[in-house]
């Protein structure tokens, strides 16, 4: 049988129970999806599906950079493909804003 070396049973005792993320419950989807996207002009932007938070990006990308077509129709491609993404895990439509 394999011994565990007396360094890793220490580390093991400093994260209990929740591995080393601690006892985090995992987030659901849905908690996500009540948090507006974005605040524009005071106006709260939500979404319900990625191809929605897709467009909304988009929008908030043309708005900022409007002066530059091919970085807006690269960035618009690219969103396109995170669609099914964002229908999955809706937190990372967050993410794509920054």
């Amino acid at each position: 049988a394999l011994r565990r070396p007396a360094a890793l049973s220490s580390l093991a005792s400093l994260t209990p129970g929740g591995g080393v993320h601690g006892s985090q419950t995992p987030s659901s989807p849905r908690r996500w999806r009540n948090k507006p996207l974005l605040r524009v002009h005071g106006e709260e932007l939500y979404f319900k599906t990625g191809p929605e938070a897709v467009k909304l990006l988009a929008n908030e990308a043309n708005r900022r950079d409007g002066a530059k077509p091919l970085y807006l129709a690269q960035f618009e491609s690219f969103m396109a493909s995170l669609a099914p993404v964002f229908d999955r895990s809706p937190k990372y439509a967050w993410l794509a804003k920054i």
